[in-house]
Order: C-alpha cells, then structure tokens, then sequence
C-alpha cells in the first residue's frame, strides 16, 4: 500500500533528480503490473492521450524509466507475477493441477495410460488440491441432525427432562407460529 506521504516524497526525489513525475505517472508504474496489456494502463491512466504512438513514446520517456527503477528499488513497484524467475503465483498453480486433472483423464480415455495409473495419479492430485489449496469436493454436503433429549433443566433436582409442548405454550403463553 502507498500513501500520501509516499507519493509526495516520491515525488520529491524525483524533482531533485531532475524529472518533472506527476500522480498519474505513479499510478501508471503501480498499475502496469496489474493488467497485462501496459496499453491498457496507459489508456486507463491518460485518456486523452491514447494511442499507440503517444504510448510508446512515453515509455521511452527517461523520466518514466527512472521512476520505474526508483519504485522498484524502493519497494513500491511490486508485480503480480514475477518477471525474473518461473515462479507461478498460487491461483496459477491451482489452476495448473485442475488442468492436469483433465489431461490425465483425457490420457485414460486416448488409451495412453492404464486405469490403474491414472487413477492413482487423480488421486495424487485430488489431495494436492485439497491439501495445498483448501479446495472442497462440493459435490455431497452431509449433515447431521441431532433432536433434542431434554427441553428443559428441573429446578428442585436439576435433571434435563421432556417437557411436552402443550405444557411449555400454556405455562409460557406462547403461541405456535404459524407459516
């Protein structure tokens, strides 16, 4: 999260280092990583001038190359999925083992694999999923449903005892509801 105060000293350090950087051109850096066309931040972020030429001379724009590498050195340029390595964030990974999950079946039905195999391998990944990703088989929700044993607790001996209904309406005036 950026703040206020953030902004304005990012701003300031930009201004010492020579470059005239303006909110929006943060906002561009901080966005970028969000979607992934940068075009489309640029548009979101410059509506007026939006096109590809405009964009592109924009992000050969020296102040806005310096404001990414500050941002990035000072931790505020964060992206959704890193750049520099092959690590998958978890929604991908997630969504990697779903597809193995099909595959793996679609491997059964060409004749591929044996049914033994790839039932153990659905297995595999059934629990992978479940386990690492809390993902729930919603096919069959059970419950339980317990009755009552007692309605009401005596107050000489302190014993749980049924008390019938009728009683408990008259001695309480209540009345049954109706729907």
């Amino acid at each position: 999260m950026i703040t206020t105060e953030n902004i304005k000293k990012i701003i300031e350090d930009c201004n010492k280092a020579g470059f005239s950087i303006k909110v929006p051109d943060i906002a561009y850096i901080l966005m970028r990583n969000v979607f992934e066309d940068k075009f489309v931040t640029f548009c979101l972020m410059f509506p007026t001038e939006a096109s590809e030429a405009h964009f592109k001379v924009y992000e050969e724009q020296d102040k806005v190359k310096y404001l990414l590498r500050y941002m990035t050195t000072h931790g505020y340029n964060v992206s959704m999925k890193s750049q520099d390595s092959e690590e998958l964030s978890f929604e991908e990974n997630k969504n990697e083992i779903i597809k193995l999950i099909s595959e793996t079946q679609k491997a059964l039905d060409d004749g591929a694999i044996e049914a033994k195999d790839a039932l153990k391998i659905q297995a595999d990944l059934r629990c992978k999923l479940t386990d690492k990703f809390k993902v729930n088989d919603t096919s069959v929700a059970q419950y339980v449903v317990v009755q009552e044993h007692c309605n009401h607790i005596c107050e000489f001996t302190g014993h749980e005892c049924v008390l019938p209904k009728e009683y408990l309406m008259e001695k309480f005036n209540l009345v049954e509801k109706s729907n």
